[in-house]
């Protein structure tokens, strides 16, 4: 199957990561760690306001690689997120919206493994921002 097959799935939906060498060894394979932080810990409801990625390859950080922004989120940062992250809601008023943030990340993911401290919190709010792009997570 080609490398576009194996990116595509059953929806027709091209998948982010994508990482189609899942046999490689993991000095050999690219990696995209990720860390995203929100407006709350609703992964349903709240709003990615923040989110930083970078690259590693042969085992190896890419420093030169590094990708941070600030997302403008459609709903108020919560008391317990302000807490954890210290981002308020004037510091995010002129950020981008989600919608420029998703295509930065999904582009520094495509072709790599997804690597994150809370993989299931990251992969909900990803899967969320990916949706209005018509990508998927793998």
């Amino acid at each position: 199957m080609s490398l576009l097959g194996r990116l595509m799935g059953r929806s027709g939906k091209t998948s982010v990561p994508g990482w189609a060498a899942l046999e490689q060894p993991w000095r050999e394979a690219e990696f995209c760690v990720v860390d995203l932080e929100a407006t709350g810990m609703d992964l349903r409801h709240d709003d990615i306001v923040s989110y930083g990625a970078v690259l590693v390859r042969s085992g190896r950080i890419v420093a030169r690689s590094c990708l941070y922004g600030l997302v403008k989120p459609t709903r108020p940062v919560s008391e317990g997120a302000l807490t954890v992250h210290a981002l308020t809601s004037a510091e995010l008023v002129d950020a981008p919206p989600l919608s420029q943030c998703a295509e930065a990340l999904s582009e520094m993911m495509r072709g790599r493994a997804l690597v994150a401290h809370a993989a299931w919190v990251e992969r909900a709010f990803l899967n969320r921002a990916f949706k209005t792009r018509d990508l998927r997570l793998d």
